[in-house]
């Protein structure tokens, strides 16, 4: 429940229970009064400004909002062990699962798979039980609270609980709905994400997730891998005062936020290579905000006909105002445009927590001066590198669609989205049509540009009957030879005289 359908608001009630054990010995620094702040505030001067109440109405533009008078805080001492009211045993010592394990060496790997269903049940019922005695005229009517936030430290003495929170998915009207908070003994704050995201999860949201890849290039879904999201695992600026909110597809699927108009559109219907372009709002600044691309209708998504695959453009800046929407924004994700991918539809249900929303990609427009070459470059974000200004995804049989920041400023994004029907030019080289949707047409395209045609062989040479006759010899020049020494210029040096060749035998004559 609690949904936002056609605008219409909503009021979250809750009971909170703080629990302590002086039995167990088990006595939590944080107490009602301290979580009562981290719940509801009234104005910017309270110790915590980014309240639950703050993140409902900031993030839901006031459309789901929290009344103190109707959000009430306890705290309740109760027993370390005992039974629930279906006769099990609940045991805050170890968890009642441990009864499986032969022997307890204190190792927490012997609680990793500990079954505490009666101790989560145990504690909700205790806080009836405590109603009932002590708040008679609150449990006259606790019927008409729809949230119950449990604050207990699970892992005091082993660590029986693998989770910081955990919550009910999909809350009806009709059934208790419970969020649990894992905190430990000596924590005096509550981790307001944390509990965001739980009472979300009651309402029927997911996590957020992204599409990560190793160094190896391998890529796989984090499922909390969305860092600008409560429902994913967040980075977030000044925690006692910023507020963080949830992505694009979360909040459509809330109904807090929906597209602008004409911005609710089927790829199909996109005419081929023509690059249109959509202002887009900081979320922080309009309820209308988004693109949302269908790309693949209703009845085409597996064995679910109400299911639509869609991609969704968004725009985020962070805001001053302490408790404002994006308050808690960091540096990095900041006027940033996002691109996430999503299966549901606004139709007030429960989502499916198996299939949650995917963040694909973070893009800008900016250009970062790198000193030691005086270029310009992406700016990179840590487990994001470079970020880049286009987006593209392409699904087999249905084309693609490529997404592009033209400019931005503190208010708006100006994104242009074109469709494509192939990955290149190859085979429509003279439709008149940018299919690969790059900017350029037809002839301009590399692949359709013909190679250039082979050279000529040289001219073979001519018969020898052709030839020309060789001319005769030049005849040499009198200036060709050697002029004759200058035997007054000679220099006056001794030469050794020539060996005198010997004499030859004179022959004898005939007689």
């Amino acid at each position: 429940d609690l949904f936002i359908m056609n605008g219409e608001p909503q009021a979250m009630s809750s009971l909170t229970y703080v629990f302590k054990s002086t039995s167990c010995g088990v006595l939590p620094k944080l107490n009602a009064s301290i979580v009562q702040n981290y719940i509801y505030a009234s104005d910017n001067s309270a110790p915590v400004v980014a309240t639950i109440q703050r993140y409902y109405e900031s993030c839901s533009y006031r459309r789901l909002t929290l009344n103190p008078a109707d959000n009430l805080v306890f705290d309740i001492d109760i027993p370390c062990i005992g039974h629930i009211s279906n006769g099990g045993l609940y045991n805050m010592y170890t968890g009642n699962g441990i009864r499986n394990n032969t022997a307890i060496t204190g190792v927490d790997d012997d609680f990793i798979n500990v079954d505490i269903t009666n101790e989560l049940m145990a504690l909700r019922e205790l806080g009836m039980n405590y109603l009932r005695v002590n708040a008679p005229d609150v449990f006259a009517r606790v019927g008409s609270f729809r949230r119950t936030i449990i604050v207990w430290p699970f892992n005091w003495l082993y660590n029986i609980a693998q989770w910081s929170g955990l919550a009910n998915m999909g809350c009806i009207s009709s059934q208790y709905c419970v969020s649990w908070l894992n905190l430990g003994v000596m924590e005096n704050a509550i981790n307001i994400p944390v509990l965001f995201q739980e009472l979300n999860h009651n309402i029927g949201l997911p996590h957020s997730s992204r599409v990560r890849c190793d160094k190896d290039g391998f890529c796989f879904r984090d499922e909390y891998g969305d860092w600008s999201d409560p429902m994913g695992n967040p980075r977030l600026k000044s925690p006692t005062t910023g507020v963080l909110c949830v992505n694009a597809p979360q909040a459509y699927k809330a109904g807090w936020a929906s597209p602008i108009p004409g911005g609710n559109i089927r790829a199909s219907d996109l005419p081929v290579g023509i690059f249109r372009d959509f202002f887009l709002p900081a979320m922080a600044l309009n309820s209308t905000n988004m693109l949302r691309i269908i790309t693949m209708p209703a009845g085409t998504v597996g064995s679910n006909s109400a299911l639509e695959r869609a991609l969704y453009v968004s725009y985020r800046v962070r805001q001053s105002a302490p408790g404002a929407y994006d308050s808690g924004l960091v540096d990095d994700f900041s006027s940033r445009v996002w691109i996430h991918e999503y299966n549901e539809t606004a139709n007030g249900q429960a989502a499916d927590i198996t299939k949650p929303p995917m963040s694909l990609a973070m893009l800008t427009d900016d250009a970062v001066l790198n000193s030691n070459n005086g270029q310009y470059n992406q700016p990179t974000v840590r487990d994001y590198g470079a970020l880049p200004r286009t987006y593209s995804q392409f699904l087999p049989g249905r084309g693609g669609i490529i997404i592009t920041v033209k400019r931005k400023n503190s208010q708006v994004a100006v994104v242009s989205v074109c469709r494509a029907t192939s990955l290149n030019e190859t085979g429509f080289c003279s439709d008149g049509i940018d299919n690969d949707c790059d900017g350029l047409l037809d002839g301009a395209e590399p692949e359709c540009t013909p190679a250039s045609p082979p050279r000529s062989p040289p001219s073979p040479r001519p018969p020898p009957s052709a030839r020309r006759s060789p001319s005769p010899p030049r005849q040499p020049k009198a200036a060709d030879k050697l002029k004759t020494r200058n035997p007054a210029r000679t220099r006056n040096k001794p030469y050794p005289s020539p060996v005198r060749p010997p004499k030859k035998d004179r022959p004898s004559k005939s007689r």
